[in-house]
């Protein structure tokens, strides 16, 4: 992922960090440093389909957004 621009300014990565995906409008997002960055556009949401088909047969379907 690219770096963001953190709240005090400075460049921060986020390439590690857990993404949380909205299962009802496919938003991606990361919460680092007591901040919410959307990263949608950095996520290959094609490739995240799979993990959740396995992870609605677990839990069962979605909730809102």
């Amino acid at each position: 992922m690219l770096p963001y621009v953190g709240t005090d300014g400075g460049k921060i990565s986020v390439e590690s960090e857990q993404v949380k995906v909205c299962i009802k409008c496919k938003s991606c997002f990361v919460f680092y440093a007591g901040s919410l960055y959307d990263v949608t556009d950095d996520i290959d949401l094609d490739a995240w389909k799979d993990s959740e088909a396995i992870l609605q047969e677990a839990t069962g379907p979605g909730g809102e957004c």
